[in-house]
């Protein structure tokens, strides 16, 4: 097995064609076709569906996908060590990807980047915004090393570190609600006309829930909005409220163009947690990351930096994770 056979493999598989790989990566198409195929004959097993309509992976040509985008970050990790001249000494160095929902970026993402470039020089990280219901998906098939996702309860396949929970509020411009003390029972928020995310995505299988919970019989949804950024416009056009974390809308609610209350009756949170692979393991860059991550996220809510939101996770009395 050859490094560029691992290279061809997941471009087929990213490219979802033989001739937009064979493109990608400058190979003829037949080349590639015979690597791949002396791929899976040494495998004994069937990586790739062809059809006329794509390619797309087999079940085991799933499993060895994994693989075989961790080795391949693993030799671009030790390329970039060793063109750095770095020793232990130096730190780890390496490229980390981290995946994060949309409504988070707006409190985590700038400070994040500002804590790696500060702690870890070496270690290039990319953070890519993605809609919630994408991103397990993502982590599965390795395509991120780090995904911060909704702790649903369903997480088991991967290895979960509690991050942070998110009080959940009502928002919408001033006069759509009145709130009592800043609050607003379930009840009411749910009798509202609301603006949600579509189904799978950002809070919606957490409102799903509390709607049967609530026995309510019917809510009315106006709009059914994934993007943050139509999200505030269609909520600054008055058509609606949403539930939401304040986070990813701030501004609007610092400037008072949009109002939140919080919603009680019951008290409405969700649970977020910093996720990898059980199969693909950390590299040296990526468990740095992490406690890079933690120790943001601790910063920002001991200095209210991310509104309604507390750790999950313990800390020594010098302010660091316990582990």
């Amino acid at each position: 097995m050859e490094l560029r056979q691992l290279k061809y493999f997941v471009a087929i598989v990213e490219s979802a064609s033989i001739s937009k790989a064979a493109a990608k990566v400058h190979v003829a198409q037949s080349a590639l076709s015979l690597q791949i195929s002396h791929l899976e004959e040494e495998l004994g097993a069937k990586l790739l569906h062809r059809s006329g309509s794509g390619v797309t992976t087999t079940e085991r040509g799933e499993t060895f996908l994994r693989h075989a985008r961790t080795v391949l970050q693993q030799v671009r990790d030790a390329r970039m060590a060793v063109r750095a001249g770095l020793d232990e000494l130096d730190g780890p160095a390496g490229e980390v990807t981290l995946a994060i929902p949309q409504s988070v970026s707006n409190a985590l993402a700038l400070p994040l980047i500002n804590a790696c470039r500060a702690r870890l020089p070496r270690v290039w990280l990319r953070i890519t915004e993605e809609l919630s219901g994408h991103l397990a998906e993502q982590l599965r098939r390795s395509q991120t090393m780090l995904a911060i996702l909704f702790d649903d309860g369903e997480l088991a396949e991967f290895e979960v570190q509690p991050l942070v929970r998110e009080r959940l509020a009502v928002v919408a411009v001033p006069g759509l609600f009145t709130p009592i003390d800043g609050q607003l029972a379930l009840q009411q928020v749910l009798a509202l006309p609301l603006i949600l995310p579509g189904d799978g995505h950002g809070v919606r299988p957490l409102v799903d829930g509390l709607i049967r919970d609530a026995g309510f019989p019917f809510i009315q949804v106006v709009a059914e909005i994934t993007s943050i950024n139509i999200l505030k416009s269609t909520l600054l056009a008055g058509i609606g409220a949403t539930i939401q974390a304040r986070a990813p809308l701030s501004d609007e609610l610092k400037a008072g163009s949009l109002i939140a209350a919080d919603i009680t009756e019951p008290d409405v949170f969700r649970n977020m947690a910093l996720c990898s692979s059980r199969t693909a393991g950390m590299s040296e860059a990526t468990q740095a990351v992490s406690r890079v991550v933690f120790d943001t996220v601790r910063n920002l809510c001991s200095k209210a930096q991310w509104q309604g939101a507390t750790p999950l996770f313990a800390t020594t009395p010098d302010g660091h994770r316990k582990d």
